[in-house]
């Protein structure tokens, strides 16, 4: 067996079913069933009963025995690849943010924390959540902004901003304000990757084959591309705000309901404890609030 089997395991064990647990993995279900068939094949029993009606899988009688050892693995695990990480000290802080969190949201962040507190070093990386994950389980990294929660023994995870999307368009544009569903049209989009929920709305509301306009992975172009005529997108309340004095984009309001942005920091749960971690907090909570952006939860 292997790393990725036993991760496969918990994290199935933790969200209760294949699909979320591939989700919170970011690889497909395939691959995820694929590695517990392997695992239950080199332990010769079942791990998880497939109860019909039930979309919750639950532990057999041998998959409880092997729960403690399944995380008892990962805890060494984890502590044999962080001999050459050690813990980080008083005065550094390690951050990693997606990009579409780590563009608009948290720059004026690190500033206010930086002159709040220039004793402490930031270290600000760009990985995935699932990179993330990994390197705060090894103690390489501090807390992470991440739009998937998921709990561990090792990892917390803080709700701090439910963040509302608004509708940006190229002021080129004849779009009505406010907007409908009616007036957008794929072919003119510009879309970004938000959340899972805010993917499963716009294929439920435009379909999932659609194809936009433009697939945008770097926030730093979203003002390029948004800005040619006809062009819009939907975006969070942060980006907006840092584009609104832009002559070549407006925001309109809509008729129709798009979800917010729900946003999770993952930590270590020791570092909570830690002067970086809680002066990082406070700057966040303190900046958010001095922008008057709705939707903190802090």
């Amino acid at each position: 067996m292997t790393s990725l089997e036993i991760d496969a395991f918990l994290a199935i064990y933790r969200e209760g079913s294949i699909t979320k647990a591939a989700e919170a993995l970011y690889i497909i279900q395939s691959s995820l069933s694929t590695r517990l068939r392997t695992l239950e094949r080199e332990l010769g029993c079942v791990l998880f009963d497939r109860n019909k009606g039930s979309r919750k899988l639950t532990l057999t009688a041998a998959g409880q025995r092997f729960l403690p050892l399944a995380q008892q693995y990962q805890e060494l695990e984890a502590k044999m690849l962080a001999v050459c990480h050690p813990a980080s000290t008083d005065n550094v802080l390690r951050v990693s943010s997606l990009n579409s969190i780590g563009s608009y949201l948290l720059p004026p962040v690190y500033a206010h924390f930086s002159s709040r507190w220039p004793e402490i070093r930031l270290e600000i990386m760009d990985i995935s959540t699932a990179k993330a994950r990994k390197a705060i389980t090894r103690d390489e990294l501090d807390l992470a902004f991440s739009t998937l929660s998921g709990s561990t023994d090792q990892i917390a995870t803080i709700p701090f901003l439910s963040e509302p999307m608004v509708f940006l368009c190229s002021a080129k544009s004849n779009y009505p304000d406010p907007v409908s569903l009616a007036d957008l049209s794929p072919a003119h989009e510009v879309y970004s990757f938000w959340s899972q929920e805010l993917q499963q709305w716009h294929n439920t509301t435009f379909g999932a084959n659609v194809e936009p306009q433009v697939r945008l992975e770097l926030m730093s172009q979203i003002r390029l591309f948004t800005a040619m005529p006809q062009a819009w997108a939907f975006v969070p309340q942060s980006v907006a705000d840092a584009l609104q004095n832009d002559p070549e984009l407006r925001v309109c309001e809509t008729n129709f309901t798009i979800p917010d942005r729900l946003l999770y920091i993952l930590c270590r749960r020791a570092a909570r404890n830690t002067k970086p971690f809680a002066s990082f907090l406070e700057a966040l909570k303190e900046v958010l609030q001095e922008k008057n952006i709705s939707g903190l939860l802090l």
